[in-house]
């Protein structure tokens, strides 16, 4: 008969393997952030579960406590919070990480059994072939695959980028399968590795592309180390053959070009409509979407706030004060740095990014000291997203959000026993955490299909529908601080002048440097 902990560890890690299907596969038909607010609550729904398992099984005689420094990012980052001009948005990125944090310790955290280890590299893999799948029938112009997309090919992700990392974080795991003992795992493992790379190569993202590449070799010199101690062998000819030209052919199937329509504002670059162009868009103009001088202008935000950051959520507050002109224009709404590292250093300074660098650090460590099959795969997909990281923004997104924590988790793992940090305490924040997280995030998806529903009155010139749904949505949180110029817009255009200026004003509260919002209020 199971005792109480050991019903708690097997709650925790099915609900974990729950989270990691919904948040790959779930895919709204409605709101302007389609995919990524409904992935949010489904993470914050197995996180909450999980965590409170957790924290029932700190109670227990054999207990596990998050690592300190995974627990004291997450502190910070929540003080941070209390600085944001917008908490609402500012809240979804923070959630993200805590749903992430939670879900990945309950699938990972403690020292997981062969069994718990197949049950995760199946699901990983099954997941990653479900998605691959559909984005290359998507590519090849398939009616069915074609998904709401923000920018294709997506599969359910909804944005190209984000499913690119997704795919580039996948596939060590999905090799790892490959390998085991096992026939299923094997066929699984094989078939998911190929959908994944030929995904990943329609997506035509330079930045997974390299990640996938760092994190290959990555994986190589953790296998050359194994190997000086023993601890592997080297693979048959006949297999390094059979996989090389698997390789070759996956590759000349990634040249074939897009059949698909795609409308949207993110859609594919002309320049990289192939592998040949994707790779020669790195050395033409501008094919660095002017990331480069977004990134000199952070830093310049870093060094006027060095120690503490501007606050979480507040790069896109402050940042329109340092670009003088380059990058932005009068229509601007600048969200991220395009690089998550700069990102979190500009939010939280050198405070908060030092917390980030430990977890990196402790991770690492725990690897090279005695690395295996399990511990590999998790490094490799770690680094590959991670490298994606320094040209994206995974960091907000649920899903590679995800699946960077579940890395981490097996890489650095759970302290054993009773730490510094009291496991019970540490289990109680985080559930707390992740319930109000369920509750925020369920507004948010509500707000959001109403921010769409304004956006569509307004291209229809029916104002006071703009008006009636900009209103609702912000009843709801200013999950979008863009709301506050829909409202204002509607009312401008309704002639209640003065109700709109009590708006931007509001608005100026939450971006102070913003110069849509300013030459509305006719400031300069």
């Amino acid at each position: 008969m199971l005792d109480h902990s050991h019903r708690a560890l097997l709650v925790a890690h099915y609900v974990g393997l729950a989270s990691v299907v919904a948040v790959s596969l779930v895919l709204s038909d409605a709101g302007y952030q389609f995919a990524n607010l409904p992935k949010t609550f489904s993470l914050l729904c197995g996180a909450s579960v999980a965590s409170i398992a957790l924290l029932v099984l700190s109670f227990g005689a054999s207990t596990s406590s998050l690592p300190s420094p995974v627990f004291l990012l997450i502190l910070v980052s929540g003080l941070q919070w209390t600085r944001s001009l917008n908490p609402y948005e500012a809240s979804i990125p923070l959630l993200v990480t805590v749903g992430s944090v939670g879900v990945a310790f309950g699938l990972a955290g403690k020292a997981p059994d062969e069994t718990r280890r197949r049950h995760l590299s199946l699901t990983l893999s099954a997941v990653a072939a479900v998605v691959s799948l559909i984005g290359v029938l998507e590519h090849l112009g398939v009616p069915w695959g074609q998904l709401k997309s923000a920018g294709r090919p997506s599969a359910t992700l909804g944005f190209r980028n984000t499913a690119a990392t997704f795919a580039a974080g996948c596939i060590p795991w999905c090799i790892y399968l490959s390998t085991r003992p096992y026939k299923l795992g094997r066929m699984l493992g094989a078939t998911a590795t190929i959908a994944s790379l030929l995904f990943l190569l329609y997506t035509r993202s330079r930045g997974a592309w390299a990640g996938l590449a760092v994190g290959a070799a990555v994986w190589g010199i953790l296998y050359a180390v194994r190997l000086s101690r023993g601890q592997a062998v080297l693979p048959s000819w006949k297999h390094v053959s059979v996989v090389a030209c698997i390789l070759l052919l996956t590759i000349g199937a990634g040249t074939l070009p897009a059949a698909y329509q795609d409308a949207s504002l993110s859609r594919l670059d002309e320049k990289k409509q192939s592998i040949a162009q994707t790779v020669r868009s790195l050395s033409v103009p501008g094919g660095d979407r002017d990331r480069l001088t977004i990134w000199v202008h952070t830093m310049d935000m870093v060094f006027d706030h060095l120690v503490a950051g501007v606050g979480y959520g507040n790069w896109s507050a402050h940042y329109p004060a340092y670009d003088r002109g380059d990058i932005l224009h009068v229509r601007s709404a600048p969200r991220r740095p395009h690089n998550d590292f700069l990102w979190v250093l500009s939010e939280q300074g050198i405070v908060g990014f030092g917390l980030l660098v430990w977890v990196l650090v402790a991770a690492a460590r725990r690897v090279c000291r005695d690395p295996d099959d399990w511990q590999t795969a998790a490094a490799a997909s770690a680094t590959a997203i991670l490298v994606h990281s320094l040209f994206s923004f995974p960091r907000e997104q649920a899903a590679p959000s995800m699946l960077l924590w579940i890395a981490l988790a097996v890489c650095v793992g759970a302290r054993q026993g009773r730490s510094r940090l009291v496991p019970s305490a540490q289990w109680a924040v985080l559930s707390i955490a992740c319930v109000i997280g369920v509750v925020v995030a369920a507004r948010s998806v509500q707000a959001d299909r109403l921010f769409e529903g304004a956006m569509v009155s307004q291209m229809r010139e029916d104002f006071r529908a703009q008006e009636r749904t900009a209103s609702s949505a912000l009843a709801l949180g200013a999950f979008d601080h863009r709301m506050y110029l829909l409202l204002g817009d509607a009312l401008y255009e309704q002639h209640r002048h003065q109700e709109a200026a009590d708006v931007y004003r509001e608005y100026v509260e939450r971006q102070p440097h913003l110069a849509a919002v300013k030459n509305n209020l006719g400031g300069p």
